[in-house]
């Protein structure tokens, strides 16, 4: 099963969930902490593979969804 905006949407409320601030994740926060550099690093996977499965997956959204800026 092809994934879809909907699943996209729910895999980013999830990481969303777990970044714990009231702001974006920022590279200073990746530089800082060991949590957000993992929580980055997933998500960007993630968006990777969401770009494989969907040319039309745009990965600036997906990330801004999840509360990371790149």
């Amino acid at each position: 099963m092809a994934m879809s905006r909907k699943h996209y949407r729910e895999v980013a409320e999830i990481i969303r969930a777990e970044i714990h601030l009231d702001r974006p994740l920022t590279k200073h926060d990746r530089d800082t902490f060991d949590d957000a550099d993992a929580i980055y690093n997933i998500a960007s996977a993630l968006a990777t593979m969401f770009k494989c499965d969907n040319s039309l997956f745009n990965r600036a959204q997906f990330m801004a969804a999840c509360n990371i800026e790149e």
